[in-house]
């Protein structure tokens, strides 16, 4: 699980970088349409982790 939520997290700070710094219009449509489904990963993969800790 470590290693899924420190992949999103790295997922994530990618995506908000590039929604800064892309000046392609179909790049920038891509990464702004996709960062908050990733966004969102990032949040189950840390509630499935707090659910299973102390197991």
């Amino acid at each position: 699980m470590v290693a899924q939520e420190k992949a999103h997290d790295e997922a994530v700070g990618l995506f908000r970088s590039a929604a800064k710094s892309v000046t392609d219009p179909g790049l920038k449509a891509f990464v702004e349409k996709t960062l908050p489904t990733i966004e969102e990963h990032q949040k189950m993969a840390k509630s499935l982790r707090d659910s299973t800790q102390g197991r």
